[in-house]
C-alpha cells in the first residue's frame, strides 16, 4: 500500500509542474507505468495435521462446545487401552429430546477416526415431579473422522447433516 502512495504522489506532482505552466514539456517516453495489485482478501491458512507425535490423549480429555451450532457439546474420556477417546456428542433439540453419538478416536497420523458410532434419540417426559428418559436407538457401526488443529476438534466427516459444520472447543 505504501508503494502505491508513492506513485500516485509522484504523478501528483507531475500533473501539478504541468498544470502550472512548467515551461518544460515532458516526453512521453519518460513517463512510465506501474501496474500495482492489491487485495482486500486474507489468504486462506494452510490446514497442516498435527504429527502423530504430538497428539496427546491426555490433552484431549474433557469438555467441548460447538463454536458454530452452540448446541453442541462433547465429552471425551482415555479409552481403556490409553491409545483412543471415547466422545459422546450431545445436540438438543428442545427441552424435552436430544440426540446423542458415542463413538471411539483413534489418530491414523492426520485424523481422528472412528467406526463404531451409535445415534441415540433421547427423550423426556414429565410426569408430575419425575422425569423419564426414553433411548431410541436410531443406528449402530457409524464412521467418520475429526480433524484436530488449534485445539479444536472439527467433525468433518460426520454422516448426519446437522453435525457436519461443528467445531468443537474446550470448554471447561
Amino acid at each position: 500500500m505504501r508503494r502505491f502512495g508513492k506513485y500516485i504522489g509522484l504523478l501528483s506532482l507531475v500533473f501539478v509542474l504541468a498544470g502550472c505552466g512548467a515551461e518544460e514539456e515532458i516526453a512521453a517516453e519518460t513517463l512510465t507505468s506501474t501496474k500495482v495489485e492489491f487485495s482486500t482478501e486474507e489468504a486462506a491458512p494452510e490446514v497442516t495435521p498435527v504429527p502423530a507425535e504430538l497428539i496427546s490423549y491426555e490433552e484431549l480429555v474433557g469438555q467441548f462446545m460447538d463454536s458454530n451450532s452452540q448446541r453442541a457439546s462433547a465429552v471425551t474420556t482415555l479409552g481403556a487401552d490409553t491409545n483412543s477417546l471415547k466422545m459422546t456428542v450431545y445436540w438438543t433439540n428442545s427441552a424435552f429430546e436430544e440426540n446423542r453419538w458415542t463413538m471411539t478416536l483413534t489418530y491414523d497420523g492426520s485424523v481422528f477416526r472412528y467406526d463404531d458410532c451409535a445415534k441415540d434419540i433421547l427423550t423426556y417426559e414429565q410426569d408430575g415431579d419425575s422425569v423419564t428418559e426414553l433411548v431410541t436407538n436410531e443406528y449402530a457401526g457409524g464412521s467418520g473422522y475429526f480433524e484436530y488443529q488449534d485445539g479444536k476438534l472439527a467433525w468433518t466427516g460426520a454422516a448426519d447433516e446437522n453435525c457436519t459444520e461443528c467445531v468443537f472447543e474446550r470448554f471447561e
